[in-house]
């Protein structure tokens, strides 16, 4: 299957293989202690946590959870996208991986394929839900600048 994504950073995007909910933003800056801490902080008076769009609440009951460099905040699974920035990843609409717009098979071609998205610029745009795809043995097959937005096509 090829696949197209909208991203600055597509190999950091293939190494990591998992997307975040609201397109990487709102995230956490700070280290994992910092995370931590301040998710415990707000938990011994009870209050809300915001990451990724979400408002988290969190208390004495919230189970959290640190191993493996992941955070689990009740059912949140918490990641460092980049160095110092955490978001939640998405496990609903990106089961697969990482997300992206699947394009049709009748598509050869990468002319075909780039006049497709320069032809249907908000089908393609990078907002949606998309689909996903596991990025084991994904690769660039092509990248391209359209509207300002960076656009990779990805065989999957």
């Amino acid at each position: 299957m090829k696949y197209v994504r909208v991203s600055e950073h597509i190999d950091a995007d293939l190494r990591r293989g998992w997307s975040s909910w609201n397109f990487g933003l709102e995230g956490f800056d700070g280290s994992k202690d910092d995370l931590l801490t301040e998710i415990r902080e707000i938990a011994e008076c009870g209050g809300e946590f915001w990451l990724s769009g979400f408002n988290i609440w969190v208390d004495e009951s919230t189970k959290l959870d640190d191993s493996f460099g992941v955070v689990f905040v009740d059912d949140y699974e918490i990641r460092e996208m980049y160095k110092n920035y955490w978001v939640a990843v998405d496990r609903v609409n990106a089961v697969n991986g990482l997300s992206a717009h699947e394009l049709p098979e009748s598509l050869q071609t990468i002319d075909d394929i780039v006049n497709e998205v320069k032809n249907n610029p908000a089908k393609y745009d990078g907002t949606g839900d998309g689909e996903s795809f596991s990025t084991e043995n994904a690769k660039v097959l092509h990248s391209f600048e359209f509207n300002g937005k960076n656009y990779h096509i990805i065989e999957a």
